[in-house]
């Protein structure tokens, strides 16, 4: 694990926690944005991300022909159409919920690669942490979003 990955994967966080503080204080009215216009912003972000999440799995199992590699190929695919699908026709609120169930169910898989030691613990713990940021994240957007 080195320095440059563990501090892009932190990075990739922040504009969970920018969005998140944009709707937690309101700051969107004060910078003239509308709150669907900052939903649609983050919504495309959060498949990105799922996106580049699946598509690492996906590169690094595909040339492996075992049961739990089949399995991370296929579902790679899966989850980034999942998201795809939510984001284009569910509600903000919906999708924020597909998209942590995701979030988790790739960490599950971070875990056990983990486990096998195909990913470092160090590689895991910075996996962990930033899904944690990101789902407190989806959380106050979800909360003051509900109230706004």
């Amino acid at each position: 694990m080195t320095l440059t990955y563990s501090i892009l994967t932190y990075l990739g966080t922040i504009p969970f926690l920018f969005v998140s503080a944009l709707f937690g204080a309101n700051f969107y009215e004060i910078l003239h944005i509308e709150l669907e216009s900052l939903k649609t912003i983050i919504s495309i972000y959060t498949v990105a991300i799922i996106s580049f999440i699946s598509g690492s799995h996906w590169g690094l199992n595909i040339n492996n022909n075992n049961f739990l590699s089949r399995f991370i190929v296929i579902s790679s695919n899966i989850f980034v159409l999942i998201i795809w699908f939510a984001y284009l026709f569910l509600l903000f609120e919906v999708f924020i919920f597909a998209a942590s169930v995701v979030f988790v169910l790739l960490l599950f898989i971070d875990q056990k690669l983990s486990y096998i030691d195909y990913y470092s613990e160090k590689y895991f713990q910075n996996r962990l942490i930033a899904t944690i940021i990101v789902l407190l994240s989806f959380f106050i957007m979800i909360y003051f979003s509900s109230i706004n």
